[in-house]
C-alpha cells in the first residue's frame, strides 16, 4: 500500500487541476457574466473577465470562439499577476490544451502564483520538484514549498511535509513533527469519498511513524498540533 500513497501523494494536485473541466473553470470563474458582458469586461481590462473568459473558451465547446482566443486571454491575464489566470495557463500547458504540452512552461507559470502565495500552486510545485516534472528533483525544494503551503493551513501541503518529516526526504527525519503535520491534514478533510481515500492513506502513514515512537513523543506530537496556528503567508 506504501508505494500507492507515495504515487498518489504526488499525482494528486496535478489531478486536481486537470481532471476535469469543472477544475480548471474553477480556477477563474465565478462570476455570473453572461459571455457578451465577459467579453465586454476583458476588452476594459478587467484581469478577472480576461481569466473567465479565456477558461470558457478553452474549456466549453460551446463557447463561439475557439482555444487560441481561450489562451489568448488567460496569457494576458497571467501576464499581468493574476494568479487564477497562471495556474490556469499552468493547466493549459501541463495538459496540452490549446497549446502544446510543455512541464517546463507549466511549471514556469506554477511558480509565478507559488511566489504570490497560492497555497494549491506551492503544493503543485512542491510535486514537481519530487517527482522531476519539469524541472530537476529536488527534494529540499520540495519540503520548502510543501512547508510555504502547509503553514497557510493546506491539508495536501500539510500531507505533503509530514511525508517529507516521515521519510528524511528534504528535511532531517523528525517522526514528531510528522505526526503533528498528519494530523492536522486529517482535522482538514471532509466526508467526500476523494477525502475518504485520502484519510485512509494519511492515516496508514501516521500509523507507520507512530510505531516508531514512544507514548512522550506522541504526546509532544498531539500537543503541538492542538497549538498549531496558520501563517498567513507575506
Amino acid at each position: 500500500m506504501r508505494k500507492y500513497a507515495v504515487a498518489f501523494i504526488l499525482i494528486l494536485p496535478l489531478l486536481a487541476t486537470v481532471s476535469s473541466r469543472a477544475n480548471a473553470i474553477d480556477e477563474c470563474c465565478g462570476c455570473d457574466c453572461s459571455y457578451p458582458d465577459l467579453h465586454r469586461l476583458a476588452k476594459q481590462g478587467d484581469v478577472k473577465a480576461q481569466c473567465d473568459l479565456g477558461v470558457i473558451c478553452l474549456w466549453n465547446p460551446s463557447c463561439p470562439n475557439d482555444q487560441t482566443e481561450g489562451i489568448k486571454w488567460i496569457r494576458k491575464a497571467a501576464e499581468q499577476g493574476y494568479v487564477g489566470a497562471q495556474r490556469a495557463l499552468a493547466n493549459a500547458y501541463r495538459a496540452g490544451n490549446g497549446v502544446p504540452q510543455d512541464m517546463a512552461a507549466a511549471e514556469e507559470w506554477e511558480r509565478k502564483a507559488a511566489e504570490q502565495g497560492d497555497p494549491n500552486a506551492q503544493v503543485t510545485l512542491a510535486v514537481a520538484y519530487m517527482a522531476g516534472l519539469g524541472i530537476t528533483q529536488h527534494y529540499g525544494e520540495a519540503a520548502k514549498w510543501y512547508r510555504k503551503a502547509a503553514e497557510q493551513g493546506n491539508a495536501s501541503g500539510q500531507w505533503g511535509l509530514g511525508s517529507r518529516y516521515a521519510s528524511g526526504q528534504g528535511v532531517p527525519r523528525d517522526y514528531i513533527h510528522a505526526h503533528m503535520w498528519f494530523n492536522l491534514a486529517l482535522s482538514k478533510l471532509t466526508l467526500s469519498s476523494t477525502d475518504s481515500i485520502i484519510r485512509q492513506l494519511i492515516r496508514e502513514e501516521q500509523d507507520r511513524v507512530e510505531s516508531k515512537m514512544t507514548p512522550a513523543e506522541i504526546a509532544e506530537a498531539q500537543r503541538l498540533a492542538r497549538e498549531w496556528k496558520p501563517k498567513k503567508e507575506k
